[in-house]
């Protein structure tokens, strides 16, 4: 979650208000590789965070 926040900080500052309230919607779901998501016509209704830290 400290990943997030941290990315989220870099375009806009975020209150620990707003950040308890924003964390407490987000729930992780891992997909599988080559896994369809959607169909195509389907509009994705959430947001989906892929953030990759490299070393």
């Amino acid at each position: 979650m400290n990943q997030i926040r941290n990315s989220l900080n870099e375009l806009s500052n975020i209150s620990d208000a707003d950040w308890t309230y924003f964390s407490s919607k987000l729930k992780k779901i891992e997909f599988n590789k080559k896994e369809t998501i959607l169909s195509n016509g389907q509009t994705e209704n959430y947001l989906l965070l892929k953030l990759i830290f490299l070393p």
